[in-house]
């Protein structure tokens, strides 16, 4: 004799309670809601991730170039000689010429020689705190340079309501395809940077001084 033993399956078991009804009944639509804030959350979720990727991709092929020095002469002084183009030949060893108005202002012209290389900019701030152009090589979306040269405060306070020393700061933010070959010539652009950087340091401790032009 043979048993044959199976589960017994009960059908699902429908209340006849008016309560228990309307409570399975609000689960359901609950349930249902939740959906779609599972479906934005997990698109939430990768676009931040795709976002952090981006800025990632940005970091490797969007370089920046940040180099800095302290100068002991106030901003206003820093900044004059670094304004006075026309003596750029006499002292600048990155930039050599510089072509632009006798005051330029957001939306003129430069054209300057830096290395050897002949490049057109286009001024886009010129402020007591900060200089800056955008300068590209043939076309933007092959090289662009957002060049800033900033005089911010640094020391004591002095008899003027200037501060005597003076923090300069010159960035350049690089984008186009030419970045993907930028590993090439960054060490060699930096300390472009930094050679002027202490050559402007000399112009203008020597006009605070009174030893020097402005």
């Amino acid at each position: 004799m043979c048993f044959n033993f199976r589960e017994k399956r009960s059908a699902p078991r429908v209340s006849t309670d008016k309560h228990e009804c309307l409570r399975q009944t609000a689960w359901r639509r609950e349930g249902s809601a939740d959906l779609p804030m599972a479906i934005f959350n997990q698109c939430r979720h990768a676009t931040s991730r795709a976002i952090a990727r981006l800025n990632t991709m940005n970091d490797l092929f969007c370089p920046t170039i940040f180099t800095s020095i302290i100068i002991q002469a106030p901003p206003s002084v820093v900044r004059r000689v670094f304004l006075d183009f026309p003596k750029y030949p006499d002292w600048n060893p990155f930039i050599t010429s510089v072509k632009t108005t006798t005051s330029p202002s957001a939306g003129d012209k430069v054209e300057f020689v830096a290395t050897g290389v002949s490049i057109t900019s286009i001024v886009q701030q010129n402020t007591p705190e900060r200089f800056s152009w955008i300068g590209k090589v043939v076309f933007e979306w092959l090289l662009k340079g957002h060049h800033f040269y900033e005089f911010e405060p640094y020391g004591d306070m002095g008899p003027n309501g200037e501060t005597t020393g003076c923090k300069f700061v010159q960035r350049e933010e690089f984008s186009g395809l030419l970045c993907l070959f930028f590993f090439l010539i960054r060490g060699n652009t930096e300390r472009n940077f930094e050679a002027m950087n202490k050559a402007l340091k000399e112009q203008a401790e020597a006009a605070a001084n009174g030893q020097g032009s402005i």
